[in-house]
């Protein structure tokens, strides 16, 4: 197979064609609402490897203008300043015919998706017929557009694997077992190999940047999912010594039951000291017996540590089981989409 670089450089250089002259026949790679690193890389790597395999104008766009810090600081100045933002195309995306490849998410939305590359299994009763849906679950979206460039003869060039193995580092802690398959193990060990760098060195210092941010209003938002009228989930991470107000974040649990409509809201609040994971607190807003059902799913899947010191409050010390959102997700789904 005849190989091709993929570089940061060339990335940029594309990015900044398609700001100047958007392709008529443009399909627009997307990662979910709330970017982070994996679902931001994801999309723009997923773009770039199409555009260079088969000519595929496949443009990725960015939702939210104001880049997480650890963010703009993997993708460096370069490509940073050569993104495409919503807002930028926002008359193209209104367009009834505008085709979408969705990573690191699935949530079609009414939008005509030709297709996914996703690490988080399709929740039960949804339909992804007729898309080419690539959806695994691996540690990461972006070890999946690794795969498919390496299978394509896309060797990234130092600066590139970087970004890519980045990607894949924070998505799954760090390649932690309880977050890590094979399949991030291998792509990680091969983007190394291209960048010669230090994973645990490169993982230290975006989790040292993503940690540093302690505004709640910032923090409950960069990670934020919806899934359709069920839930509303934020992830916050902050290191242990940072106080966490909970009043005020119980109160923005129920502001967003109130303006979303979601039957539940929920709160990760994810601690962190310098050798890792500390402990984890869940916040629930939903009515008195649906939040007693959740706390009790949760306690249930974290193990005998985890406590509940009040109704909606649920305590993971370090030896209850981590609870990822993508392990939890599915079963608190199933409570809340009973009939």
């Amino acid at each position: 197979m005849q190989t091709k670089p993929m570089t940061v450089s060339g990335l940029a250089n594309y990015l900044r064609q398609c700001r100047a002259a958007l392709p008529r026949d443009a399909v627009f790679v997307r990662g979910h609402d709330a970017p982070d690193t994996d679902a931001l890389v994801s999309s723009i790597a997923e773009a770039y490897r199409r555009h260079l395999t088969d000519g595929t104008p496949a443009v990725p766009i960015i939702p939210a203008e104001n880049l997480p810090a650890e963010i703009a600081y993997l993708l460096g100045d370069e490509l940073t300043a050569s993104l495409l933002f919503e807002e930028d195309i926002s008359a193209k995306i209104a367009a009834s015919d505008t085709r979408y490849i969705l990573t690191d998410h699935h949530n079609v939305n009414g939008r005509q998706v030709i297709a996914i590359v996703d690490h988080h299994l399709p929740s039960e009763g949804v339909s992804l017929d007729g898309i080419d849906a690539d959806i695994r679950p691996v540690g990461a979206a972006t070890t999946l557009v690794a795969q498919r460039c390496l299978q394509d003869g896309l060797v990234p060039n130092a600066a590139m694997a970087r970004v890519l193995l980045g990607a894949i580092l924070m998505d799954t802690e760090g390649l932690s077992p309880a977050k890590t398959r094979t399949e991030d193990r291998v792509a990680a060990e091969y983007l190394t190999a291209l960048w010669s760098g230090d994973p645990a060195a490169l993982f230290a210092d975006l989790r040292g940047r993503l940690l540093a941010e302690t505004e709640l209003v910032t923090l409950y938002r960069r990670d934020y999912r919806r899934f359709g009228d069920a839930l509303g989930f934020a992830v916050i991470k902050v290191w242990d010594t940072t106080p966490v107000d909970e009043d005020a974040l119980r109160a923005m649990l129920a502001a967003d039951r109130e303006e979303s409509g979601v039957a539940a809201a929920l709160a990760k609040i994810t601690r962190y000291g310098q050798d890792g994971l500390k402990d984890e607190t869940y916040l629930i807003s939903a009515p008195p017996t649906l939040t007693q059902t959740l706390a009790d799913a949760i306690r249930r899947a974290a193990g005998k540590a985890a406590t509940v010191s009040v109704p909606d409050r649920i305590d993971l010390p370090h030896p209850a089981a981590h609870l990822s959102r993508k392990r939890l997700t599915p079963i608190l789904l199933s409570l809340l989409n009973k009939p």
